[in-house]
């Protein structure tokens, strides 16, 4: 990182702004976003985008809603209201023709959920302690096709738990094939986990009694983590509803973190979104697998090969079904996947009317080397390999309202039964049973 001394003028004012402004925050705990707003830069060029890189490789803490990319919509980013950090962004991004800047979300202030207390459980988005409870609620409460289990422990020594949900007609010993579903890989979007758990819950509660789920449930089983990034999720909770990577310190250096979905054992460091700089959002890790979360769930699914036929990893934002490659533009995966994510997305669209871009995630959103789709499809051979970008496209980001998560569930839930249905038809046809 260059120093402030070594910076252009207008870096270095901003530079130093962003500084004061990040200690600011650190004054208080939980941290306060009142008066933070999120800007929507046009990225109009391979110049705009080449200072935008710039920018975030110099300035680390910057808060990044978004990678960059070359369109309208350019790059989302949080700006703090720190006296003279806003006004230092302003200037910067708009001189010498840079990218023009629109405040995407107008002059609300950036405020923490204030939603009613829950009257059931997806009225609200719940800590780990809540979401574990809810767990063995249901791994009580349905004993016959819930077994609540853990893939291993966190830095922080978290247990990271899960549900096998299982059809009471399996034999002992039988080995089906497997759906692995997983959210908060990415702590602060908190959506990914609440709509996990509601495609978790519909397959248990309504088993025996819709047609459709009991058929799928009879047929596969299905792997649920609601919360990948347990330390990282818990600390959104408590300290920084803005925080994005795991917990995890790194040595010589006072930034916390590794984002966990640059951390796959899978072309790590190369190309794309990621970054060496441990003060980045997008830190890659000291070594593939460096992060525990991410190993811990390789492990698994390499212990549950070659049964697990799709795995999807959900996140937020942007209405994305993605397949691989992130790390390559010119390579693509089987057209069966691109396929099953076109029949995914046509399903969730009938729902609420919601229409999710289906493409490779280094063409539709941008490259990304050592990422979970990466892996999961190369390493562990698993065909139907997604990440998906749940709601919004950005009017509220990462700070959906709790009263969507439903309407999230129920869009993504009628996906992921078409998926079902089309890998049910797609296995069927090459006679993999």
């Amino acid at each position: 990182m260059l120093s402030p001394h070594a910076a252009s003028p207008d870096l270095a004012a901003i530079y130093a702004a962003l500084n004061d402004a990040a200690a600011a925050e650190l004054v208080s705990v939980p941290l306060r976003f009142e008066g933070h707003q999120v800007w929507r830069v046009a990225i109009r060029s391979q110049t705009d985008l080449d200072r935008i890189f710039t920018l975030q490789e110099q300035v680390p803490t910057l808060d990044y809603w978004t990678d960059p990319r070359i369109d309208s919509h350019g790059v989302d980013i949080r700006v703090s209201s720190a006296k003279g950090a806003q006004d230092a962004l302003s200037d910067y991004l708009n001189s010498n023709r840079n990218p023009p800047v629109e405040n995407s979300h107008g002059q609300q202030s950036f405020l923490t959920d204030t939603a009613d207390p829950i009257k059931s459980y997806f009225t609200k988005y719940h800590p780990t302690s809540e979401i574990n409870s809810y767990l063995s609620y249901l791994a009580t409460t349905y004993p016959d096709i819930v077994e609540m289990f853990s893939i291993g422990e966190t830095y922080e020594g978290r247990n990271q738990w899960g549900v096998k949900i299982r059809s009471p007609k399996t034999h002992l010993g039988a080995q089906k094939k497997e759906f692995v579903f997983f959210g908060g890989h990415h702590a602060r979007e908190w959506i990914g986990p609440a709509v996990v758990q509601y495609i978790m819950t519909e397959l248990i509660v309504k088993y025996g009694q819709n047609e459709e789920i009991t058929t799928a449930l009879d047929d596969f089983d299905f792997t649920i983590i609601p919360v990948l990034n347990v330390d990282g999720y818990e600390y959104t909770h408590t300290t920084n509803r803005m925080w994005r990577k795991n917990r995890q310190p790194n040595h010589s250096n006072t930034c916390v973190g590794t984002d966990p979905n640059r951390n796959w054992d899978t072309n790590w460091g190369g190309d794309g979104t990621s970054s060496k700089n441990p003060c980045s959002d997008s830190f890659i890790g000291t070594a593939p697998f460096s992060a525990p979360e991410p190993r811990n769930i390789a492990a698994y699914i390499s212990s549950r090969a070659p049964n697990i036929v799709s795995v999807i990893d959900f996140h937020a934002y942007s209405q994305l079904w993605m397949f691989p490659y992130g790390s390559y533009c010119d390579v693509f995966a089987d057209v069966h996947v691109e396929e099953g994510a076109k029949k995914a997305a046509a399903a969730l669209k009938k729902v609420h009317g919601k229409s999710f871009a289906v493409g490779s995630i280094c063409n539709i959103i941008y490259q990304a080397s050592g990422s979970s789709v990466d892996w999961t499809y190369d390493h562990a051979n698993v065909t139907f390999s997604y990440g998906v970008e749940l709601r919004d496209q950005g009017l509220y980001g990462f700070l959906l309202p709790p009263k969507q998560i439903v309407l999230s569930g129920e869009e993504t839930f009628a996906a992921v039964l078409a998926l079902v249905q089309y890998i049910r038809k797609y296995l069927g046809g090459v006679g993999a049973f």
